[in-house]
C-alpha cells in the first residue's frame, strides 16, 4: 500500500511594490478568492492566523491579501534585506503545514475591523443629508 500523499510544491517569491515600505509575496496557489483583506494591527486579524502571524515579526506594520498574494508593509526603520527571506519562509512554511489562511469567511461582518465598519454606517447613515455630511461622517472615523 502506497501512503504517500502527492503534495503541491509551494512557492513563494518576494516582488517590490511602488511603496518601498511594502513587499508583495506572491504563492503559486490561490490564497483568497475574490475580494480583499485588510489588517492594520493583530486585533483585526484574530479570522486570519497567517496575518496574525506575520504582526509577530519585528517592524510589521500592515498585511493586505488577496487573491495569490500577500502584501507585507513595513515601519520605516527596517529594511527589507533584513526580514524579507525570513518572511518568504514563514509563509512558504505556513502554507505547506496545511493550516487554514483564515477562520471561517474573511468577509464575515463578525471579523470586519471595527474602524471599516464604522466607517461605513457613517457613510450610508449619512448619505441622506447631502454630500457635506457623508465628508464630516468619513473624516470623523478617520481621525480617532
Amino acid at each position: 500500500m502506497n501512503t504517500t500523499i502527492n503534495k503541491i510544491p509551494f512557492e513563494v517569491y518576494a516582488e517590490l511594490t511602488p511603496n518601498p515600505n511594502s513587499m508583495k509575496f506572491v504563492a503559486n496557489v490561490m490564497l483568497l478568492e475574490g475580494g480583499t483583506v485588510e489588517y492594520q494591527n493583530k486585533e483585526e486579524a484574530l479570522n486570519c492566523p497567517i496575518a496574525l502571524q506575520l504582526f509577530d515579526f519585528s517592524g510589521v506594520k500592515k498585511i493586505f491579501i488577496t487573491s495569490n498574494f500577500i502584501t507585507v508593509t513595513k515601519e520605516n526603520e527596517m529594511d527589507w534585506y533584513d526580514i524579507t527571506n525570513i518572511i518568504r519562509e514563514f509563509i512558504r512554511g505556513f502554507l505547506i503545514s496545511g493550516e487554514k489562511i483564515f477562520i471561517g469567511s474573511p468577509f464575515d461582518e463578525n471579523h470586519v475591523p471595527v474602524k471599516k465598519a464604522v466607517a461605513e454606517v457613517g457613510v450610508a447613515e449619512a448619505a441622506g443629508a447631502g454630500a457635506g455630511a457623508v465628508a464630516v461622517a468619513v473624516a470623523a472615523v478617520a481621525d480617532p
